[in-house]
C-alpha cells in the first residue's frame, strides 16, 4: 500500500497541489472539517486512516513522545523545522522521496510506524 498524507493547518495548500500533482494522495484538514480541531484530534484522524502527518506545529513531537511511551503505533510524522517560511519544496521533496522510496519497494510504511522525519 502507498504512503498516504494528511496535512494539518500549518501547512500551505500548495504542499498537497504539488504532492496530488505527483499522484500522491493527501487529504488536508480543510477537506474533512477539521481546520479547526485540537492537534490531538489531528493525530488521531491521521492514526485511524493510516496516513503520515505533515506539520510544522512542535506540539505534535509532544504526542508523538506521549504516543511512543503506551506503546502506540503512527503511521509516521514529517515534521518541517521551519516555522516561519513555507518550505514548501522541500516539504514535498522529502515526501515524495519517501512516496517513491516505498513504491520501488526499497521500503515499506511500516518502516515509518512511529518515525519522525525532520525535513
Amino acid at each position: 500500500m502507498s504512503l498516504r498524507f494528511y496535512t494539518d493547518t500549518h501547512i500551505p495548500k500548495q504542499v498537497a497541489i504539488q504532492l496530488r500533482a505527483k499522484d500522491i494522495e493527501v487529504i488536508r484538514c480543510e477537506e474533512v472539517g477539521l481546520a479547526e480541531a485540537d492537534d490531538e484530534v489531528h493525530f488521531q484522524y491521521a492514526i485511524d486512516n493510516e496516513l503520515c502527518l505533515i506539520t510544522k506545529d512542535d506540539d505534535f513531537l509532544r504526542l508523538h513522545a506521549i504516543h511512543v511511551e503506551s506503546n502506540k503505533r503512527h503511521d509516521g510524522i514529517f515534521f518541517s523545522r521551519k516555522r516561519e517560511s513555507p518550505a514548501i519544496g522541500e516539504i514535498v521533496k522529502s515526501c515524495t522521496e519517501y512516496y517513491d522510496l516505498i513504491e520501488a519497494e526499497a521500503g515499506s510504511k511500516s518502516d515509518l510506524f512511529n518515525a519522525i522525519i525532520f525535513i
